[in-house]
């Protein structure tokens, strides 16, 4: 402390330094940079960019899990059973047939009934002496061709209930029909295939041959109308080309027995089955 004695009252303090010995403070940069250590540590920055990272691999992805697969299993017990008083045990006959306007003909003696849903409806009856051999349904569903065992076919209008007109047939039971289109294809036990056109007239056969040395036992249509394949009770099976019916057959040789049962594949084209 300094007293001023030339008069002057004022108390003037003198700053000092208790410790003469300590270090001056740092100036400039080196304060600068004490200062940043004590605030900011060893990072130096309060914002900064952070360094780029590649992004993690993508997971591989999962595969899709497959849905089980639900067999449906065919019903051991029929859920309906339909009368049919008359039905014929024969192997040659083609008695039931089911259209695509769901509804079953079956073949009971000389009646052909008709069984839709609930509904039971006797279309024709083809006479005394004689019987129902085969049936078939046109594409539409709406005809119904009847092939007798006298060897008569009949085609009706189901709508109608009718008879659109008798067709010639053959000289003997005709087993087994099939349709392409409007054409109508029979197989006989006079060994003989015929095509109709019913457009033109049934009446009228546009092709007419001898198909077997003995009974034609099935015929089918192939799906694009190209072939017709038919089966006879000399145990052979021929396809014949839709160009020229009659004539040029392949015959198929290997079945011990009478060849009824014919299916082509929807799938594979030119691809038949065949059974006896």
């Amino acid at each position: 402390m300094a007293l001023n004695t030339a008069g002057n009252d004022r108390f003037i303090p003198t700053a000092h330094n208790d410790d003469q010995n300590a270090a001056p403070p740092p100036a400039g940069d080196a304060r600068a940079a004490l200062l940043r250590q004590a605030l900011l540590g060893a990072r130096g920055r309060v914002l900064q960019f952070a360094k780029h990272r590649d992004p993690p691999p993508a997971a591989p992805p999962r595969a899709p899990r497959a849905s089980p697969k639900h067999h449906k299993r065919a019903c051991a017990t029929p859920f309906r059973v339909l009368a049919a008083p008359g039905l014929r045990d024969d192997f040659y006959l083609d008695l039931v047939c089911w259209s695509r306007l769901d509804i079953i003909a079956v073949g009971l003696g000389s009646r052909v009934r008709l069984y839709r849903a609930s509904t039971l409806k006797e279309l024709c009856d083809v006479g005394i002496g004689d019987a129902v051999a085969s049936l078939a349904w046109s594409p539409d569903g709406r005809r119904l061709a009847v092939g007798c065992a006298s060897g008569r076919i009949a085609l009706y209008d189901v709508g109608r209930g009718v008879v659109v007109t008798p067709a010639n047939g053959h000289r003997g039971r005709v087993g087994c029909l099939d349709w392409r289109g409007d054409v109508l294809a029979s197989g006989s036990r006079d060994r003989g295939v015929a095509c109709r056109d019913v457009r033109v007239s049934p009446r009228k056969t546009v092709a007419r041959w001898k198909a077997h040395r003995q009974e034609v036992c099935g015929l089918r249509w192939s799906p694009d109308g190209e072939a017709l394949a038919t089966g006879g009770n000399d145990n052979a099976v021929r396809v014949w080309s839709a160009s020229k019916l009659g004539a040029g057959a392949q015959e198929l040789q290997g079945h011990g027995a009478a060849v009824k049962a014919l299916a082509w594949s929807p799938h594979a084209r030119g691809r038949l089955a065949t059974g006896e």
